[in-house]
């Protein structure tokens, strides 16, 4: 532990320029404890310790006048340190509310963020819910036009056939009306030709009617000749 003679360069312009952890290291080396001490108060007492050892020829009015100037200087170094300590504590409030704003917006973007992790698993079970219901609609579909191109080939092919047995019906038909008319041109020709016939030998027969009437007649007249004769 120091004594005060250790301490006897310090002076009071020394004491109130000397930064808090200076002024700490001062005190325990005179052995003083300063826990839970401010920097004002650990220079009133620094002040105090080392104001006989460093004026011990002065004079009662000079230690008057020394303390007046030394309470003078304490009281604006107090009022300093307060105004510092009023901005450091509206800085420290104002670092608070700056502070509890960002914890409050972290919060709310946190909130956002889960609803919108919330919305975006909606929607994904959404766009799932729907495209599953596409492929079945597009599944359905595609049966229903297999059903339908089936059914169309079925009836594809009934009609293809209808058509064919009409066409061999209309084909029969055309070939018995062919045979048909054959048969009525055959018959036509056959009766024209015996109708030709028949006016041929009619007409032989009249000829030769004629032709015996003639000769009848010839006979008759050399006959009626011969008479005469």
């Amino acid at each position: 532990m120091e004594t005060l003679e250790a301490s006897k360069m310090l002076t009071l312009d020394d004491i109130f320029e000397m930064k808090q952890e200076e002024l700490r290291i001062e005190m325990e080396k005179l052995g003083h404890d300063v826990k839970g001490l401010t920097k004002v108060q650990m220079q009133q007492a620094l002040a105090k310790l080392i104001s006989p050892v460093s004026s011990p020829k002065l004079g009662t009015k000079e230690s008057g006048v020394q303390a007046i100037l030394l309470k003078a200087k304490l009281k604006k170094e107090q009022d300093e340190l307060a105004r510092i300590q009023r901005k450091e504590d509206r800085e420290a409030e104002r670092q608070f509310e700056l502070e509890k704003l960002k914890l409050q917006m972290d919060k709310e973007n946190e909130v956002r963020k889960e609803q919108a992790e919330l919305e975006s698993r909606r929607l994904d079970k959404e766009i799932e819910a729907k495209k599953e219901h596409a492929e079945l609609e597009m599944r359905r579909i595609e049966k229903e036009a297999e059903a339908l191109e089936r059914r169309l080939e079925k009836e594809a092919e009934a009609l293809e056939k209808k058509m064919q047995i009409e066409l061999q019906i209309k084909k029969e038909e055309a070939e018995a009306f062919e045979r048909k008319s054959h048969i009525e041109l055959q018959n036509k020709k056959e009766e024209e030709e015996r109708r030709i016939q028949n006016k041929k030998e009619e007409e032989e027969r009249r000829i030769q009617i004629k032709k015996e009437e003639a000769e009848a007649f010839e006979r008759k007249r050399m006959g009626t000749n011969v008479i005469c004769i």
